[in-house]
């Protein structure tokens, strides 16, 4: 206790402990994720700097954008048991003279009994959006849930890296399957649209310089207009 007219310290006495129980239990959770959290918040830094561009490299001059990982841990099933971890992987890159910007995002879930026999289940979703804005207005979105085997659950070191393989593995067979869309979208899909007449049963061909109409509109404009002639009341 402290005297507020002197203000020296009368009496001294211990702090009661908390009766919050589920607060206590929650650090009991905490405390056990600890060494896992740490190893894989270290690892996927590592693995940032190595697979996400930074503002000073890429294949694109003039490309900004920002890169982030962060691990979380949650209360288990069980107090004290299992550990539940989310991670949360994302990157935003944007290119003004390209006028372009795109998002990456991947998240994911592992819960787990430290030093259990039986592999754990790596679950996770992966998106990409992109918007291309050059004399048009197109956005491009895909998405896809996968899942990984995680074998090792003593060791927090090779835990962390285990987890950090399989993630690089399902980030690259994405990019990867994502550039194949890309590529034929061309000759595939955006073909496909093609609009076809009734009768004849023909694609459309999208190709304005093809058409009789834009032509009568190009000669048009070269023509100079006439006036009618003006007819005379009788």
């Amino acid at each position: 206790w402290v005297d507020q007219e002197t203000g020296a310290v009368s009496a001294v006495t211990d702090k009661k402990k908390s009766g919050d129980l589920s607060a206590e239990m929650t650090n009991i959770d905490v405390e056990l994720a600890k060494p896992f959290k740490d190893a894989l918040d270290a690892e996927l830094d590592d693995y940032l700097a190595r697979r996400y561009p930074s503002d000073s490299m890429g294949a694109l001059h003039g490309c900004e954008g920002l890169s982030g990982a962060s691990v979380y841990s949650l209360v288990g099933k069980d107090i004290g048991d299992d550990i539940e971890l989310r991670i949360i992987l994302a990157s935003r890159r944007i290119r003004k003279a390209g006028s372009w910007a795109g998002n990456w995002t991947s998240q994911w879930r592992i819960v787990f009994v430290p030093e259990q026999k039986e592999p754990v289940m790596l679950g996770g979703v992966l998106e990409f959006k992109t918007h291309y804005a050059e004399d048009s207005n197109i956005h491009f979105s895909r998405k896809c849930v996968k899942k990984a085997k995680i074998h090792e659950t003593s060791d927090p070191e090779v835990w962390a890296k285990e987890v950090t393989a399989a993630i690089q593995k399902i980030e690259d067979d994405f990019q990867n399957a994502t550039d194949d869309l890309c590529s034929g979208m061309g000759s595939g899909a955006l073909k496909a649209m093609r609009r076809v007449f009734p009768l004849s049963k023909e694609r459309f061909d999208w190709r304005p310089i093809r058409h009789q109409l834009v032509r009568d509109m190009k000669n048009a404009e070269t023509k100079p207009y006439v006036m009618p002639p003006e007819h005379e009341d009788e």
